[in-house]
């Protein structure tokens, strides 16, 4: 049989439920809110992967929109938006955010689906609510947002002269965003 989740949490003296997924007390090994300590790791490295690219594509947008480049700002939206939309689609369908789906847009579309979905999942004891959603929200954003802000990046980049230190347009906000 499987292991049980234990309530490691009154041991601990966790305060909350997103802390008890992270208190140091509670990795040795247990079940601990539903979630083994692999579960666990695998959880936070794909809120943090998922959550630092979006993150970085906005910087970059708004660097964009600094710069004056209206297209190249327009585009980059436009990506982060689809990318958004679909997951606010995938998030709402699975009730994994009961919100009104304009905040679940804004939570989306900011990069913060993973984060909310890890707390559903912590809260929930469910890992399977993070396991089930977070594939499809990877295979959402690798397509509709990952694959052409790289290609729009990349072409920004070399065309423009933005990945090259000596010259005056670089930026090494986008080549970040674009290799992270």
């Amino acid at each position: 049989p499987a292991p049980q989740a234990t309530n490691a949490a009154a041991d601990s003296g966790c305060l909350s439920t997103l802390s008890q997924a992270i208190c140091p007390e509670c990795l040795g090994g247990r079940r601990h809110a539903g979630f083994s300590r692999a579960q666990q790791f695998l959880m936070w490295k794909d809120v943090i992967v998922l959550s630092m690219d979006s993150w970085s594509d906005w910087a970059v947008a708004i660097s964009f929109f600094a710069a004056g480049d209206g297209w190249w700002f327009g585009f980059t939206v436009i990506f982060l938006a689809a990318s958004g939309l679909l997951a606010v689609a995938q998030l709402s369908d699975s009730a994994v955010l009961d919100h009104h789906p304009v905040v679940n847009f804004f939570i989306s579309a900011t990069g913060c689906g993973p984060l909310a979905l890890a707390y559903r999942a912590v809260k929930e004891q469910d890992p399977d609510i993070f396991e089930d959603v977070i594939a499809f929200l990877k295979s959402v954003e690798s397509m509709f947002e990952a694959l052409p802000m790289l290609l729009l990046q990349v072409y920004v980049g070399f065309s423009y002269g933005e990945f090259d230190p000596s010259s005056e347009q670089y930026n090494g906000l986008l080549l970040f965003s674009t290799f992270w």
